[in-house]
């Protein structure tokens, strides 16, 4: 009896987050914005808003989708149909 095995076209989507210092991100489709203290990021399951403070963009590899973030990460969430806009403190 043949198995029929059919591939299907679709990029996977991993974060990895280590001791909230270093974060790895695949599935990236673009990194729309950054600061030291915010990042949009587009996946491939939706935006990303990341949150932190003396946030780095360590790598960044869109042909295969990597981006590395350093820095203090306190927290990050999928904002899908939400308009996110990163505003700069002034002091």
């Amino acid at each position: 009896m043949d198995k029929e095995v059919s591939v299907v076209d679709s990029k996977e989507h991993e974060i990895i987050l280590k001791n909230r210092k270093s974060m790895l991100i695949s599935g990236v489709k673009n990194v729309d914005s950054f600061d030291s203290e915010e990042f949009l990021i587009d996946s491939e399951l939706g935006h990303i808003h990341i949150k932190g403070s003396e946030l780095v963009l360590e790598k960044m590899d869109l042909d295969n989708g990597k981006v590395t973030i350093k820095g203090k990460i306190d927290s990050f969430n999928y904002v899908n149909g939400q308009k996110i806009r990163l505003i700069k403190k002034t002091s």
